[in-house]
């Protein structure tokens, strides 16, 4: 009997279709509140239904996707208040990293904090700036050692990840983040982890206070695509 290749594997193919429609939810390319049918998304995506169904059930139980008994699936507004708790629960998870890494944090994340320096403030350098800060979030947490502390902060990190691009397209707020996360560098390399969370705190704090102008533009900018 022939073995299937690993790339034509169910939980391959579940997990592309995956990566692929989370990617088309986060970036805002579905109009809000959208009923998304199956069929149609998977002829967009060049992906087959059966894994999509999979992975349209993993992404509404994450909470990148709305569900109704008998109705499907939806595409989710962007809210407010949702945005504040998911931006909440990251400083919580993110702080628990940053203590539970004091010590032993990597020598390439103090380099990629003390490297945003280099990068530019400008709108247009908003979505990489973005991703570069993801990253170094995903890695302290990654650096703490522990899978359920780390997949739970990337489930959320990647939830409040079109409020991250909208925001560091701010060149004020692009350039308070940049500082403060050197500042973070700064202080895991001399294990102090109270001062880096204190410094996080900051940063997160303002942008909870911009919430309402960034959920107002994020659901502006998705009204206007044409897909579905």
């Amino acid at each position: 009997m022939l073995a299937i290749s690993r790339d034509d594997s169910p939980a391959r193919k579940s997990e592309t279709a995956y990566e692929k429609l989370k990617e088309l939810a986060i970036s805002g390319q579905i109009r809000p509140g959208r009923h998304l049918i199956a069929q149609d998304i998977a002829e967009h995506l060049g992906i087959s239904v059966t894994p999509l169904r999979d992975a349209m059930v993993r992404l509404a139980v994450e909470g990148f996707l709305d569900h109704e008994n008998r109705h499907g699936f939806y595409s989710k507004e962007f809210r407010v208040e949702e945005q504040r708790q998911i931006l909440d629960m990251c400083e919580l998870l993110l702080a628990q990293g940053l203590r539970a890494a004091e010590g032993n944090i990597p020598e390439h994340l103090l380099r990629a904090c003390a490297e945003l320096e280099a990068v530019p403030v400008d709108p247009a350098n908003g979505a990489p700036l973005a991703a570069r800060v993801k990253q170094i979030y995903l890695e302290i947490t990654r650096a703490a050692g522990n899978d359920v502390l780390y997949d739970t902060f990337r489930i959320m990190v990647e939830r409040s990840h079109r409020m991250r691009i909208l925001d560091l397209q701010i060149e004020s707020a692009a350039r308070e983040t940049i500082d403060d996360l050197r500042t973070v560098g700064v202080a895991m390399a001399a294990k102090d982890s109270e001062r880096a969370v204190g410094v996080v705190r900051a940063v997160f704090g303002r942008r909870g206070e911009r919430m309402p102008l960034l959920v107002r533009e994020a659901n502006f900018i998705a009204s206007e695509v044409k897909f579905p």
